[in-house]
């Protein structure tokens, strides 16, 4: 179900140049390599019945209160020193889900310029941007995300939780980004374990691939790993591609590759599959995604996966109520049946 401050989030992100699903704006992180499959495949349906409050209180102040059964409830808020205008209810829950159906937008190889110089027009005037977000659960744990952009091309965000039962249960991270038109890289810092990691992700000149890593040390076990990665992109048309990655991690043995297309107009499919060398684990996946071309403010997603079942997501919109309603079960692939079904209604 998507959350009024989250998008609010992405949409800030994506204002300031510093979006994972645009490309134009510059190579997206390591970690966001595979957005397009995990959107399909790693999607939460709602297992609860929630009802969610969300406002903005001036351009550059919004708000969110939620309310949940069981006893699940929250208050957030997301500041920015720029104004971040969303526009109308209507206009913003179709962008959502229309988001969901169209694919990223690739700069083409021989306009990399032109594209460049019209991002950082548009960009430039948030070169030094401050975002604050925070949300309060009522065990009074604390969420809270601090970004500022340090010039065109650079970024430090901080984030942690903050528990008030336990001190295991509270953490902090760092993250520094630099991106730009050909490759984006960071360097992390967790004190959960005190985990210090650095990734690239690099744009292969005149070919539809990119390439990445990520290396990460961690203190409190003296033991490291490491990742690599690739992508390849082929954008079809405006709105309609193809995407194809590879990851693995050689000292656990691990490999996952995941393949996302639009099969048709508002139509998207994605699989992936993952293997383990070592205990021969695997697991194959399938979703899919699907918002009527009548009405881009409905959104449906499905996705069955050998190991943790099948789940199933209907959103649409209808007024100033953007309602969720989801089913999911394990079909008993585990030790246990498991099954929930949730519903969801946020007010904009």
């Amino acid at each position: 179900m998507k959350d009024f401050l989250g998008q609010a989030l992405r949409a800030c992100y994506d204002r300031i140049g510093f979006s994972c699903d645009n490309e134009a704006q510059g190579m997206p992180l390591y970690s966001d390599m595979c957005s397009a499959s995990n959107s399909l495949l790693l999607f939460s349906a709602p297992s609860h019945f929630a009802l969610s409050i969300g406002k903005s209180i001036s351009p550059k102040l919004k708000s969110v209160y939620s309310i949940g059964i069981p006893n699940v409830r929250s208050a957030g808020f997301l500041y920015t020193s720029s104004d971040l205008c969303l526009g109308s209810s209507a206009d913003e829950a179709a962008n959502l889900f229309a988001r969901e159906v169209i694919a990223p937008n690739k700069p083409v190889l021989d306009s990399v310029q032109v594209v460049e110089d019209g991002v950082k027009a548009q960009s430039q005037e948030y070169d030094y941007h401050t975002l604050m977000y925070g949300r309060l659960f009522e065990d009074y744990h604390l969420e809270a995300l601090v970004s500022q952009k340090l010039g065109e091309k650079n970024m430090l965000v901080l984030s942690g939780i903050s528990d008030w039962e336990s001190d295991n249960n509270s953490h902090l991270e760092a993250q520094y980004v630099h991106k730009n038109k050909d490759w984006c890289a960071d360097v992390t810092y967790s004190s959960t374990d005190n985990v210090f990691g650095t990734s690239c992700h690099v744009r292969v000149p005149f070919t539809n691939w990119s390439a990445g890593g990520e290396v990460i040390y961690t203190a409190s076990e003296k033991s490291g790993g490491i990742s690599l990665g690739a992508k390849w992109v082929k954008v079809h048309e405006r709105g309609v591609a193809s995407i194809l990655t590879f990851l693995c991690n050689p000292m656990m043995g691990y490999m996952n590759t995941t393949y996302t297309s639009t099969i048709r107009q508002n139509w998207v499919l994605s699989t992936s599959y993952d293997f383990n060398t070592y205990s021969y684990n695997s697991d194959l996946a399938v979703g899919i995604a699907y918002s009527p071309i009548d009405a881009e403010n409905r959104l449906l997603k499905c996705r069955f996966s050998m190991t943790r079942g099948l789940a199933l997501l209907l959103e649409g919109q209808f007024k100033r109520a953007i309602i969720g309603l989801g089913v999911s079960t394990n079909l008993g692939l585990g030790s246990t049946i498991r099954q929930s079904i949730g519903f969801e209604v946020q007010f904009l």
